[in-house]
């Protein structure tokens, strides 16, 4: 076959100019299902920026279009499961979130809202609750599990293929640290070691494997799981006294993903993209959340810059990210405190060095450590401003 050395996936070094023109093509197939999603829900809302500003997305460009993968398509399941369920279609939202969990398994961290929400607004009616609509809905997401599992369980490879799902041993980070707490976690502890014990931290080598912390105590992931779980529990609560709140359950959504990110195990800087999509959705049902969303914004793409290190790809990003990022605050003039402009001005410094010294002069893995430990304050300032209000505003948009 002429595409066979393709498909061999011990193949590591194979290219060629038909493989590319697939890789290519196959993801903007699949952003038409995204642009088809995005559709629907700017539709149930009547609104043509929110739209604009979901397909536009620049984190999704930069990480599926140009670094190469799928998220866009994932995206689309995500989208049109809240459509559904703004349907009032339960079955079919629920059968859809199924899929994806199938699809990309990270979006485990989010399960549980989905899980406290079809309970309890379509599970339980006036009079408790209905076992028809229980088992109606346990029944279609088993029937896609097992319609993805069973092949593995039939050929005794199921544990080996929930082993790969769970790769505890690749580490609490990744080569490049998320900017999420462990980043700083790394970072203070490279310092106390190079500063203290004179030693060179193995967190800052560039390599994916199960380090160890040689100054503070080590971290395992059930501290990542307890932190993260405990972080998800005011949402959650919400969710479950706020049954059909639409806003309420894109809140929890995004909450959600906020824990797991700046928590969670091994984490990857591409999964900002889903506390982004969904909060895009969140600040335009509550315009009051525009300047949040836009330091959040700033934060998630500049922390993704480091995948794009070429210097073709500088212009690209740069010019991509700007318009995008002026065109939002054009549009809302996002209301920003003295003390978050000279946070948002310091990435100016900070791009300066990464993109043109350390091109000029390399430095090893520290302007990568401050990217990340930069990003965090601003994501986690994003977060805990969003749990707020969470806690404290009421929400009485129903679906």
């Amino acid at each position: 076959m002429r595409y066979a050395a393709m498909l061999n996936p011990s193949n590591l070094n194979y290219y060629s100019y038909e493989t590319l023109l697939f890789m290519r093509f196959s993801v903007i197939v699949s952003d038409i299902l995204y642009m088809f999603a995005c559709y629907k829900i700017s539709k149930k809302y009547e609104s043509l920026p929110l739209y604009v500003a979901l397909i536009a997305n620049p984190g999704l460009i930069m990480v599926d279009s140009i670094h190469f993968q799928y998220n866009g398509f994932l995206f689309s399941f995500l989208l049109l499961s809240f459509f559904s369920f703004m349907k009032h279609e339960y079955l079919l939202g629920a059968f859809l979130f199924a899929v994806l969990l199938n699809l990309k398994h990270i979006f485990l961290y989010v399960a549980p809202v989905y899980f406290l929400f079809i309970l309890r607004s379509y599970c339980f009616d006036g009079s408790g609750l209905s076992v028809v609509n229980f088992v109606s809905v346990s029944l279609t997401v088993t029937v896609v599990f097992l319609c993805s599992f069973l092949p593995f369980m039939a050929s005794g490879d199921v544990w080996h293929v929930l082993s790969r799902l769970f790769p505890v041993h690749r580490g609490l980070t990744h080569a490049y640290w998320a900017p999420n707490f462990w980043a700083l976690y790394n970072a203070m502890d490279a310092s106390i070691t190079k500063l203290v014990l004179r030693q060179s931290s193995p967190f800052t080598g560039g390599l994916v494997q199960d380090h160890q912390h040689l100054a503070l105590t080590p971290v395992l992931p059930y501290h990542t799981l307890i932190l993260t779980v405990t972080s998800m529990l005011v949402p959650l609560l919400k969710t479950w006294r706020n049954p059909r709140n639409g806003k309420v359950f894109v809140e929890s959504i995004t909450l959600c993903a906020f824990s797991s990110f700046i928590f969670g195990y091994h984490v990857h800087e591409k999964a900002i993209l889903m506390v982004l999509v969904p909060f895009t959705i969140l600040a335009f049902l509550d315009p009051k959340l525009n300047g949040n969303f836009f330091i959040l914004l700033c934060c998630s793409l500049f922390s993704l810059f480091p995948l794009l290190e070429g210097l073709f790809e500088l212009p690209i990003k740069t010019l991509l990210c700007g318009l995008y990022i002026g065109s939002w605050w054009d549009f809302w003039r996002p209301p920003i405190s003295a003390l978050e402009g000279i946070y948002l001005v310091g990435f100016i410094p900070i791009y300066l060095y990464h993109e043109i010294w350390c091109r000029i002069y390399p430095c090893h893995f520290l302007p990568l450590m401050i990217i990340s430990v930069y990003c965090f304050f601003g994501i986690a300032y994003c977060w805990l401003h969003l749990l707020y209000r969470s806690v404290n505003v009421s929400n009485k948009k129903k679906l």
